[in-house]
């Protein structure tokens, strides 16, 4: 956790205690007065980005240590008047600060690589009175009650295989390949379509955080985070795979039976159950 100091040159730095949330001093930094902040993870590293406030029109990048959570390094690019307020696009290419007193909105691409941030082109972009903060809409996905859907996922089940003769557990893998977004977790599967009377998913499953659970709508809901290539901090990149293995146990007309069939959907974000 990085807990900015408004006013001085200071970051404050705690772990947190993944099981309770209780926090640990680690360190202070001095990087400059950055009263607002927020994480970026690209493919060079975790990013902590931030706006120098009313005191300096500076926009910071430092790479995360991940190990030790000291920040290394700093962009310096110019921002506008007063920029209080950043926020990053989920696929980490974009970063956008809410110049308050300049009454505008600057863009930059994040050049992870040349530790960089170069303007947008037609940036700063002009805005109503003094903005406090800026609100990103994901385009890979929709509204769908309570859950955001993704629309760019593509799903490729594999084949049944039963465990043994006579055995009512048949073995399926789903493979599910992403489109052109980053989509952050968290990232769960629901299996809709499935007869619940019949068909049950069996057991917790090697490589998952967590035991299948139900919805309230009844269908099943897979935690699929921990399937994510190491690194990737729970974040499916554009064009990249996952498998997911499934064991059903199923029967139809009183005999074991593969099941007939279900419709997948990628969901994120925290469920409301």
């Amino acid at each position: 956790m990085y807990v900015p100091a408004p006013g001085n040159t200071d970051i404050y730095i705690y772990s947190i205690n993944s099981a309770t949330g209780a926090l640990t001093w680690v360190g202070v930094t001095s990087v400059g007065s950055i009263p607002q902040v927020t994480e970026v993870t690209t493919s060079s590293g975790e990013y902590l980005c931030g706006g120098g406030g009313i005191l300096t029109s500076v926009i910071d990048c430092y790479l995360i240590n991940t190990s030790t959570g000291a920040l290394m390094g700093g962009t310096g690019d110019y921002a506008g008047p007063d920029p209080s307020f950043v926020v990053a696009s989920r696929s980490a290419k974009f970063l956008y600060v809410a110049d308050n007193q300049g009454s505008e909105v600057s863009g930059y691409s994040i050049d992870a690589a040349a530790n960089t941030l170069p303007a947008i082109s037609g940036s700063p972009f002009a805005t109503g009175s003094r903005p406090a903060s800026i609100a990103l809409a994901d385009p890979a996905v929709s509204e769908c009650g309570a859950l955001n859907v993704s629309s760019e996922v593509t799903f490729t089940p594999g084949p049944y295989t039963r465990q043994a003769p006579g055995s009512d557990l048949f073995d399926e893998t789903l493979t599910i390949t992403n489109g052109v977004t980053d989509l952050l977790g968290p990232l769960y599967v629901v299996l809709l379509g499935l007869p619940s009377a019949t068909t049950t998913l069996s057991g917790t499953y090697e490589g998952l955080s967590t035991t299948y659970c139900f919805s309230a709508a009844g269908n099943y809901v897979v935690p699929i985070d921990s399937l994510l290539p190491a690194g990737h901090h729970d974040t499916l990149h554009p064009n990249e795979a996952v498998s997911v293995p499934f064991v059903f146990q199923a029967t139809e007309n009183g005999h074991a039976a593969p099941p007939s069939g279900y419709e997948a959907k990628l969901i994120r974000g925290k469920l409301d159950k």
